[in-house]
């Protein structure tokens, strides 16, 4: 994922956005503080246990070089504010970057569409999931060629 990434986006449009990153990128990286106290995330079951609590649920240590370095699309994608921007405006739109589609307006549809809609399991919302992308209820939005 973070090869694709690299060469078939992130090159091709000059944006500052990864997954999994070069050691000599490190210095860029700001690092986050742990919270001094642990959210309320309701009763603590086995599987917030395994998403939070357990040395699984950071792999090498969040923060660390090893850990920077892994291709873990849905926690180690690291961007500037703006890349992120112009990635995820491809979904606003309508499937183009900088004047070029890269989305079909049928995978976009398919992209977007609600699979998943409920009581998380890990937090303590009830969300709206699409295919890797977490979904704004009640937001109508068209697209055209």
């Amino acid at each position: 994922m973070g090869t694709a990434l690299r060469e078939d986006i992130a090159s091709k449009f000059g944006l500052d956005l990864m997954i999994g990153t070069p050691d000599d990128y490190a210095p860029r990286i700001a690092v986050m503080q742990k919270p001094t106290s642990a959210p309320d995330l309701g009763p603590i079951d086995a599987i917030k246990q395994a998403a939070f609590l357990d040395r699984g649920s950071a792999p090498a240590g969040k923060g660390s070089a090893d850990w920077r370095r892994m291709e873990i699309p849905s926690a180690n994608t690291h961007a500037t504010a703006l890349s992120l921007a112009q990635f995820m405006g491809i979904v606003a739109n309508g499937g183009a970057l900088q004047g070029q589609r890269l989305l079909s307006l049928s995978t976009l549809g398919q992209l977007t569409r609600e699979r998943v809609y409920g009581q998380d399991r890990v937090l303590p919302f009830r969300l709206s999931w699409a295919a890797g992308l977490l979904r704004n209820t009640g937001i109508k939005i068209c697209w055209s060629e």
